[in-house]
Protein backbone atom coordinates (compact mmCIF):
# COMPACT_ATOMS: atom_id res chain seq x y z
CA UNK A 1 0.00 0.00 0.00
CA UNK A 2 2.12 2.82 1.39
CA UNK A 3 5.72 3.02 3.70
CA UNK A 4 7.33 5.81 4.60
CA UNK A 5 11.32 6.09 4.96
CA UNK A 6 13.31 9.23 6.30
CA UNK A 7 16.77 10.21 4.83
CA UNK A 8 17.58 12.52 8.21
CA UNK A 9 20.78 14.11 6.03
CA UNK A 10 18.66 15.50 3.38
CA UNK A 11 15.65 16.15 5.40
CA UNK A 12 13.11 14.15 2.94
CA UNK A 13 10.22 11.86 4.01
CA UNK A 14 9.98 9.37 1.60
CA UNK A 15 6.75 7.65 1.17
CA UNK A 16 6.72 5.00 -1.43
CA UNK A 17 2.98 4.55 -2.73
CA UNK A 18 2.52 0.53 -4.15
CA UNK A 19 -1.62 0.21 -4.78
CA UNK A 20 -4.65 0.55 -7.36
CA UNK A 21 -7.26 1.96 -6.08
CA UNK A 22 -10.64 4.13 -7.60
CA UNK A 23 -10.82 7.46 -7.33
CA UNK A 24 -13.62 6.38 -4.53
CA UNK A 25 -10.97 5.49 -2.51
CA UNK A 26 -8.39 7.65 -2.85
CA UNK A 27 -11.09 10.55 -1.87
CA UNK A 28 -12.69 8.62 1.06
CA UNK A 29 -9.90 6.61 2.76
CA UNK A 30 -6.48 6.35 0.92
CA UNK A 31 -5.67 10.38 1.28
CA UNK A 32 -6.70 10.19 5.17
CA UNK A 33 -4.77 7.57 5.82
CA UNK A 34 -1.38 8.74 3.89
CA UNK A 35 -1.49 12.38 4.93
CA UNK A 36 -2.59 11.24 8.85
CA UNK A 37 0.76 8.56 8.98
CA UNK A 38 3.05 11.29 7.66
CA UNK A 39 1.74 13.67 10.22
CA UNK A 40 2.42 11.67 12.76
CA UNK A 41 5.77 11.31 11.75
CA UNK A 42 6.85 14.41 10.32
CA UNK A 43 5.93 16.37 14.19
CA UNK A 44 7.79 19.30 13.45
CA UNK A 45 6.09 20.12 9.96
CA UNK A 46 9.41 21.05 8.80
CA UNK A 47 10.48 17.44 6.47
CA UNK A 48 10.53 18.37 2.95
CA UNK A 49 8.36 15.22 1.52
CA UNK A 50 9.07 12.60 -1.79
CA UNK A 51 6.17 11.13 -3.14
CA UNK A 52 7.34 7.88 -5.31
CA UNK A 53 3.92 7.74 -7.03
CA UNK A 54 5.99 5.17 -9.55
CA UNK A 55 3.47 2.32 -9.05
CA UNK A 56 0.56 4.83 -7.94
CA UNK A 57 -2.55 3.76 -10.03
CA UNK A 58 -5.49 5.50 -10.17
CA UNK A 59 -7.55 4.19 -13.62
CA UNK A 60 -10.87 5.87 -13.16
CA UNK A 61 -9.31 9.62 -12.19
CA UNK A 62 -10.83 12.57 -13.37
CA UNK A 63 -9.92 16.12 -13.02
CA UNK A 64 -13.02 16.22 -10.46
CA UNK A 65 -11.50 13.84 -8.49
CA UNK A 66 -8.10 15.47 -8.91
CA UNK A 67 -10.12 18.70 -7.29
CA UNK A 68 -11.47 16.82 -4.49
CA UNK A 69 -8.17 15.28 -4.14
CA UNK A 70 -6.20 19.00 -3.94
CA UNK A 71 -9.03 19.85 -1.42
CA UNK A 72 -7.91 17.45 1.35
CA UNK A 73 -4.10 17.99 1.09
CA UNK A 74 -4.15 22.08 1.13
CA UNK A 75 -6.37 21.09 4.69
CA UNK A 76 -3.06 18.78 5.62
CA UNK A 77 0.01 20.82 4.06
CA UNK A 78 -1.62 24.36 5.27
CA UNK A 79 0.32 23.79 8.63
CA UNK A 80 3.78 23.04 6.53
CA UNK A 81 6.24 26.16 6.34
CA UNK A 82 9.67 26.50 4.06
CA UNK A 83 8.69 22.81 2.62
CA UNK A 84 8.92 20.98 -0.29
CA UNK A 85 7.00 18.41 -2.02
CA UNK A 86 8.29 16.01 -4.94
CA UNK A 87 6.04 13.89 -7.01
CA UNK A 88 7.42 11.13 -8.80
CA UNK A 89 4.65 9.30 -11.60
CA UNK A 90 6.27 7.88 -14.36
CA UNK A 91 2.51 6.46 -15.68
CA UNK A 92 1.62 9.38 -19.00
CA UNK A 93 -2.25 9.91 -17.21
CA UNK A 94 -1.09 9.70 -13.91
CA UNK A 95 2.01 12.48 -14.31
CA UNK A 96 -0.73 14.39 -16.32
CA UNK A 97 -3.19 14.28 -13.11
CA UNK A 98 -0.59 15.31 -10.40
CA UNK A 99 0.85 18.12 -12.97
CA UNK A 100 -2.84 19.13 -12.74
CA UNK A 101 -2.82 18.64 -8.87
CA UNK A 102 -0.18 21.07 -8.77
CA UNK A 103 -1.28 23.70 -10.20
CA UNK A 104 -4.76 23.71 -7.65
CA UNK A 105 -2.08 22.86 -5.12
CA UNK A 106 -2.45 26.34 -3.16
CA UNK A 107 -0.54 25.76 0.40
CA UNK A 108 1.53 28.98 1.72
CA UNK A 109 5.07 27.90 2.60
CA UNK A 110 5.64 24.98 -0.09
CA UNK A 111 7.22 24.62 -3.01
CA UNK A 112 5.47 21.69 -5.28
CA UNK A 113 6.90 20.20 -8.62
CA UNK A 114 6.30 16.98 -10.57
CA UNK A 115 8.69 14.57 -11.80
CA UNK A 116 9.08 11.31 -13.89
CA UNK A 117 12.50 10.35 -12.59
CA UNK A 118 13.20 9.65 -8.66
CA UNK A 119 16.85 10.92 -9.27
CA UNK A 120 15.57 14.36 -10.53
CA UNK A 121 13.09 14.87 -7.71
CA UNK A 122 15.63 13.83 -5.02
CA UNK A 123 18.17 16.85 -6.77
CA UNK A 124 15.22 19.23 -6.39
CA UNK A 125 14.17 18.66 -3.10
CA UNK A 126 18.85 19.40 -2.18
CA UNK A 127 18.61 22.21 -3.59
Amino acid sequence: MFNLKYDEINNILTIVIDITISKDELIKSFVHEVHKEIDSFDKNKNMNKLFDARKFLVPDIDNNSIIKFTTITNEYNKSYTNTKIAVVASEDYMFGEMRVHEVYSDAAGLQRATFREIEEAKEWLTI
